[in-house]
């Protein structure tokens, strides 16, 4: 910090800065730039002059106004006239120059009175808080070593640091001072106590003297600068005695738990250890609540989701209107483990690319403002990711075989097992274009009454029913004879059989067929389907219809589609009866 007007900066004893703090805490740790900051504000509001004479009022020597005068620089002042002007402060601010005689008595009787009128310099309520504060510099500050338990008392450390110029010229390569003070007092006494050297001495040796901070030899705790403070401490404890009254609070003096890095009201989420007790005139106390701890508004309606198509977690949330340096720090952890940070974001929204399928992600996300830090509470959510599912393949093994028996064809397939998978069916008939049968979860389906003498082509594409997704098709075709049976022959005499077949034992009857598939040739193959399928509930048998044709119907549940008299597909539907079965290819 620079003086007003000058070039010249102050710094702290100890190089650091602690930013922003009250008077008290500043007191309590002898800190350089806020009591020359003080001093400025209170020569700017009251004048030079008014400061000068606070001073000379409670016995300080000031001559002439320099800011450095509030570290004591360019002041000739003693131990004596310290020990006065704290004593004004102990004295509920009334001065009294400090004296050795009261009176001289004369033999012949005579007496001459030395007049030693006090003078008020201060308001009351100005020596008590000045005195609670420095009460603080002993309790928990600079000059611990100099409290006495029991004891009110209160004072304050001052110590002059070696100069550069000095240090250069005596060689001085350690830290060390030339003075170190303490000046304490109760509401009795009042005592200055000054260690060190008039200027730099050099001993026999060639070394400067000075207070440096090497140990005491009768205490290696101890150094140098401790000497003042244990001084006082001895002194104070031999003079008081046991019942030393403490200070009394003025009437207009009040105490206020404010913030202590504000000086404000705390709000409720000051946290405890931040909240202290401090003195105000009453008036002046401070009537605005402090927002330094106030916590940011919690991101509302979180929500995680998991898009399959896109492989992709978006986490989403409301929050109000875009403000001024908010963003949002979002983290996350998978299946229980810590949260590891995602960074800030502006948006309301995350995505999280290719997440572990069959993992749990929990999602953590708070409002957090750039500038001051401040941060909202967090709010959670998370998500499941389903297992990675079965990939869309062709059907495997499609089988299409015609029974002459039952005049059915009954195509067969096999797929992996695998959730929300259907199976769309299209078919056409010599050649024509493929015509959709509808669609099953099954893997087989029957084709009733086929038209003699053509070849039918069928295509299965199996579906995810919740993603619309298709994979690639399995075809096969069959022909069908020209002739086809006009019904069960009868059996001979003697033998009972009971699915209508003629054949001998062991026969597999007269079906023709062709098997082909992904990575499947076509065959030749018989199979004996019997009666077993007709009139089952997932199949529909032939009816004649009004025009002396034959319906055909498929085991499927969509498109309808009725026979023309040409012999082709068309699609659609039979609305004449609605109790007719689902039609398939002619």
């Amino acid at each position: 910090y620079k003086y007003p007007g000058t070039d010249k900066s102050v710094g702290e004893w100890d190089g650091d800065y602690w930013g922003k703090m009250s008077i008290r805490r500043a007191l309590a740790w002898s800190r350089n730039v806020p009591a020359v900051k003080t001093f400025v504000q209170a020569t700017q509001e009251a004048g030079k002059e008014k400061v000068m004479d606070f001073a000379r009022n409670i016995g300080v020597p000031i001559e002439q106004f320099h800011y450095s005068a509030a570290l004591g620089a360019g002041i000739q002042v003693s131990p004596l006239q310290m020990a006065g002007a704290y004593a004004t402060f102990g004295n509920q601010g009334v001065h009294h120059e400090p004296y050795t005689v009261r009176k001289i008595v004369f033999p012949n009787g005579k007496t001459i009175k030395f007049d030693h009128k006090p003078e008020v310099t201060m308001h009351k309520y100005t020596a008590y808080m000045v005195t609670d504060m420095l009460k603080t510099v002993l309790n928990k500050g600079t000059g611990q070593l100099a409290d006495i338990p029991g004891l009110p008392v209160a004072g304050k450390t001052g110590s002059t640091q070696i100069p550069d110029d000095i240090a250069e010229k005596y060689n001085i390569q350690e830290d060390g001072y030339l003075d170190e003070w303490f000046t304490g007092y109760t509401s009795q006494y009042a005592i200055s106590v000054w260690t060190g050297y008039p200027g730099i001495d050099v001993n026999d040796d060639g070394e400067a003297e000075f207070i440096s901070f090497d140990n005491l030899e009768e205490n290696p705790n101890l150094d140098s600068t401790d000497l003042a403070k244990l001084i006082f401490k001895k002194l104070m404890m031999d003079i008081s005695g046991e019942d030393v009254p403490d200070w009394e609070m003025p009437d207009n003096v009040v105490k206020v738990a404010v913030e202590e890095d504000t000086g404000l009201l705390p709000s409720e989420n000051t946290p405890e250890d931040q909240i202290v007790k401090e003195l105000f005139v009453e008036g002046t106390q401070p009537t605005k609540v402090s927002n330094k701890y106030k916590k940011l508004e919690t991101p509302k309606n979180l929500e995680a989701q998991y898009d399959k198509k896109k492989k992709q977690i978006i986490v989403t949330w409301d929050y109000p209107e875009k403000q001024k340096n908010i963003g949002f720090e979002v983290s996350y952890s998978v299946d229980g483990q810590s949260m590891q940070k995602q960074g800030k974001v502006g948006k309301t929204k995350f995505i999280v690319n290719n997440p572990t399928p069959g993992s749990v992600y929990e999602f953590q996300v708070k409002a957090v403002n750039s500038e001051t830090k401040k941060e909202s509470d967090p709010v959670t959510t998370s998500v499941e990711i389903p297992e990675e599912e079965v990939a869309l393949v062709p059907p495997q093994q499609l089988t299409a075989k015609y029974d002459k028996k039952t005049d059915q064809i009954l195509l067969t397939w096999s797929y992996p097992e695998r959730e929300n998978t259907v199976f769309k069916i299209n078919g056409s008939v010599n050649g024509q274009p493929l015509q959709s049968l509808g669609s099953t979860e099954q893997t087989q389906v029957v084709i009733k009454n086929p038209q003699p003498n053509s070849v039918y082509q069928f295509q299965i594409i199996a579906v995810d029913s919740e993603t619309g997704q298709t994979g690639p098709p399995a075809e096969t075709a069959v022909r069908i004879p020209k002739e086809k049976p006009q019904g069960p022959p009868e059996p001979p005499p003697g033998q009972d059989d009971s699915d209508g077949s003629t054949e001998p034992p062991g026969s597999t009857g007269d079906d023709t067929g062709t098997n082909t598939g992904t990575n499947t040739g076509t065959d030749t193959g018989t199979e004996d389907q019997g009666d077993e399928n007709t009139g089952d509930d997932d199949n529909v048998s032939g009816e004649t219809n009004d025009n002396g044709g034959n319906d055909s119907g498929t085991q499927t549940n969509d498109d309808q589609t009725n026979e023309n008299n040409d012999g082709s597909v068309s699609g659609k539907e039979n609305e004449d009866d609605p109790s007719s079965p689902v039609p398939g290819l002619p």
